[in-house]
Formats: C-alpha cells, sequence, structure tokens
C-alpha cells in the first residue's frame, strides 16, 4: 500500500510538472507598506519580449547599495514571493522577469528559454538558455543598474524546474554573473542530463553560495548522472559552497513556497 501510494504522488509530481497551476495570486495589501512596484517590457537581441516586475524597497539603500534577487517565472512567483516577505533591516530589490499575457506560466517561452540545447525531438521546443543569459547580462542588468544604486557583490538568481535548471546552467557556463544561486526543483532530466559539465571542476570560479532544493515528493528516476542532492555532494567535493533543503511531504508544486522563502533567506545573509 505505502509502494503504491509512492508511485501515486510520482505521478502527481509529473503531472504538476507538466501542468502548472495558471492562477496568480493577488498582493497583499501590506506588501506596499514595504515595496514600490514596478512594471515594464524589455526586449532582447532577438525580439523577444519579457514583462520585468520589480520590488523596490521603501526604505532607502545602503551604502553599498541594494542586494539584488533576480528570479524567473516573474508573473506567478513574484507576488508569491511577495505575499511570503517579512520585513528586514536591509530589504532586497527584487527583479522578476516574466512573459506578456495573463497566465501565471507561459510554457512555451520558459521551455525555450530556461533550457540548454539538447539532442532529440523532444528537446526541439528548448535552447535558448544561452540567448536568455546574454538577455539578463546584456539588456536586464544595466538597465537596473542604470537607476537603482546596486550592491554588485550581492546578487542572486533563483529559479523552480525548468527555472532551477536555467540556474545551474547559468552556474556551470557564466559562474561570475551572480554571486549567490538558488536552484529549486531543477530538472536535471533534461537532456538526459545536458546540463552536468564534461570536465571537472564543474565550476571555474566559485560562487558565494549555491543552494538546491527538492521536494519530499518528487524523486523520480532519471538518466541523468546526478539528481538533485548527489550533484549537491559532488559540487561540495569540488570546493563549492553548496546547500542541499528537502522540503518535508512537498510535492513539484506545492515546494515552490518554501522554495521562495529559502531565496529570501538567501539574499538577506551575509
Amino acid at each position: 500500500m505505502q509502494m503504491i501510494l509512492f508511485v501515486l504522488l510520482g505521478l502527481l509530481s509529473l503531472w504538476l510538472e507538466a501542468k502548472p497551476n495558471q492562477d496568480i495570486p493577488p498582493i497583499k495589501k501590506e506588501v506596499y507598506t514595504h515595496f514600490k512596484l514596478k512594471n515594464f517590457t524589455l526586449s532582447s537581441a532577438q525580439g523577444r519580449k519579457y514583462k520585468i516586475f520589480l520590488a523596490i524597497p521603501s526604505t532607502p539603500p545602503p551604502k553599498e547599495g541594494y542586494s539584488v534577487l533576480y528570479m524567473l517565472d516573474g508573473n506567478k512567483q513574484f507576488p508569491m514571493l511577495l505575499n511570503l516577505y517579512t520585513p528586514i533591516s536591509s530589504p532586497p530589490l527584487i527583479v522578476a522577469i516574466g512573459y506578456l499575457g495573463h497566465l501565471g506560466y507561459d510554457i512555451p517561452a520558459r521551455t525555450h528559454d530556461y533550457t540548454p540545447k539538447a539532442k532529440g525531438k523532444q528537446y526541439a521546443q528548448g535552447g535558448g538558455a544561452e540567448e536568455f543569459y546574454h538577455f539578463i547580462e546584456n539588456k536586464l542588468k544595466p538597465t537596473i543598474t542604470s537607476h537603482y544604486p546596486i550592491n554588485t557583490n550581492k546578487q542572486a538568481l533563483f529559479g523552480h524546474s525548468f527555472g532551477g535548471l536555467f540556474v545551474l546552467y547559468t552556474l556551470f557556463t557564466h559562474p561570475k554573473a551572480f554571486n549567490d544561486y538558488i536552484a529549486a526543483s531543477p530538472s536535471l532530466w533534461w537532456g538526459d542530463g545536458v546540463i552536468i559539465p564534461t570536465h571537472k571542476p564543474f565550476i571555474k570560479s566559485l560562487p558565494h553560495s549555491l543552494t538546491i532544493t527538492l521536494g519530499e515528493l518528487e524523486n523520480k528516476p532519471s538518466k541523468a548522472p546526478f539528481n538533485a542532492y548527489t550533484l549537491t555532494q559532488e559540487l561540495r567535493k569540488q570546493g563549492v559552497n553548496a546547500a542541499f533543503i528537502s522540503f518535508p511531504h512537498q510535492t513539484h508544486g506545492s515546494s515552490i513556497a518554501a522554495a521562495l522563502k529559502t531565496a529570501l533567506k538567501v539574499i538577506a545573509s551575509p
């Protein structure tokens, strides 16, 4: 009976990954006490349009500038994160990347943007991760730094699922882009683990920190050479300040809130 339950939970996790909840939660009134909210549209060099959501702290920036939390899936997870925020002495500037439209997740767009190139027809809709990285690095970051005082030594990147995969892609290919990386439930199965570097060490320039999170109930078999836990262990062996967090009784979808709380803790830490 217990085995059947775990199988059913695993199938539920797969379904949630393919069919995420598209409802966008309303932002709580108290959020506006702590942040001024803005949004604007920004285009990539390839002409792809993104809706950028900003939460600017109501308090003046510290002398070194605001720490910055960059996050993906902004349409849905930006309001989720703001509703989970608890006041701290030096709140971060929050920059969330989303898409035009009114759905929580733009499935085709995020599949293209958040995934690296991989062989096989089943991966043909992905492969835009490098272009998306350049959009963040060469278009979005300069836009933010030109308008707000930024602490360039305290910038973090958060993403969940395919977003978590993109966080790891950025870490492995452009490790100096951010100081802290939070990869929540990364889709390591993509391309049978194509994200994993073929050389060691995996990362040529060590970040300040890496946090990988996973819902306890979402573990499932994969052809990838590593799962979230074993990848964390391997990176620790290679000298990375890496932490693995498993959220008890949580699935792929239900673990998002806990992962967002973790991201807030990471950006608030020294």
